[in-house]
């Protein structure tokens, strides 16, 4: 691989490539961009870039599948019998459902996407590395395979038909541009990683923002955090202020108006105003306080100092911060630590 390109360049040339002639199809091998990929995906993954890419323009298919339609399979229908599929069946090309085509037959599809979720590329006749090579060249469309580099040596395939590029960055560089991205207003008008978060992670060590500042580590995604998952977090925090905490605050004749306008009140300029959320934590009546309390205290015992009487304010907080299963302890105690709250 002699060629290194950025997340935002090789959107470009998917889209470009739609209506230019592409010599060789390309491997695209991606290392240390998963901040980037947020840009245009919820994940930071290839395949969660391809099927992103795929969902905004029709011109553009994503094949999710491993091989061909046939791969893998073993039988078939033929008339009223089935039967084994032949090896020359399994081989054989066959356009895949994800190309469209129009009624009089003309390719509607300009570009084919192919990521996998895992490594496997299919054993049984035409593997993903040799059937993107029969797409380009039956079909003429320009082929591109998003692949972790990580996964280059698992797949035991040949490559050699395909320019190869590497779509990587310096870890800095990435986290300085995610960091300037989600300071940034989302399509509702709210800052993509509320500062309750955002504030901690400008003076965090690095492991705690990505895995990928800690490669010696285990891979378990739900222990360990990830770019999108700060941003999944912020997304949280909205939902359970306006679904679960200040319903508590309205009483038995809420409605949908009243819900929405006290919700809006609690942010100023897209990000959470604790002074307002103090104060509407305040209108809640004890014996409802103490029954959310109740029913939530398995979110919160990582705070070993709360109990129903604590600072109601600071219970919120450590609530925010907690999403038991998917977000790391060392995490959640370095937050509460940073807002003085253990």
């Amino acid at each position: 691989m002699n060629k290194v390109i950025s997340v935002d360049e090789l959107v470009e040339m998917v889209k470009a490539s739609k209506s230019s002639k592409q010599k060789k199809p390309v491997i695209v091998w991606f290392e240390n961009v998963s901040g980037d990929i947020l840009k245009y995906a919820s994940f930071g993954e290839p395949y969660d870039l391809a099927v992103s890419l795929s969902e905004a323009d029709d011109e553009i298919a994503f094949n999710r599948d491993a091989g061909s339609p046939l791969t893998d399979y073993d039988k078939c229908i033929d008339g009223d019998k089935v039967r084994n599929i032949t090896d020359e069946e399994r081989y054989a090309f066959i356009i895949p459902s994800c190309v469209k085509i129009s009624g009089s037959g003309e390719l509607i599809t300009k570009v084919y996407l192919h990521s996998p979720i895992i490594p496997y590329i299919g054993e049984k006749g035409l593997n993903s590395i040799q059937f993107a090579e029969m797409v380009h060249d039956k079909l003429n469309l320009p082929v591109f395979l998003l692949f972790p580099l990580k996964w280059k040596e698992k797949m035991n395939a040949d490559f050699s038909a395909f320019d190869e590029i590497l779509c990587s960055d310096e870890l800095e560089n990435v986290k300085d541009r995610w960091l300037k991205r989600v300071a940034g207003k989302n399509e509702n008008g709210y800052q993509i990683v509320d500062s309750f978060f955002l504030d901690f992670l400008k003076t965090a060590p690095n492991e705690l923002l990505t895995r990928e500042f800690d490669k010696g580590q285990d891979d378990v995604v739900y222990r360990r955090m990830r770019y999108e998952k700060w941003e999944e977090l912020s997304k949280r925090l909205r939902e359970e202020l306006e679904i679960e905490i200040v319903p508590l605050s309205c009483g038995e004749n809420s409605n949908k108006e009243m819900i929405q306008e006290k919700y809006n009140l609690l942010f100023t300029d897209g990000n959470l105003n604790f002074d307002a959320l103090r104060e509407l934590l305040e209108q809640i009546p004890k014996e409802v306080w103490e029954k959310w309390y109740n029913e939530n205290h398995f979110e919160l015992e990582i705070n070993k100092v709360l109990n129903k009487e604590s600072n109601r304010l600071d219970v919120i907080k450590s609530f925010l911060v907690s999403d038991s299963g998917s977000f790391p302890e060392n995490a959640t105690i370095e937050l509460l630590k940073f807002h003085n709250l253990a």
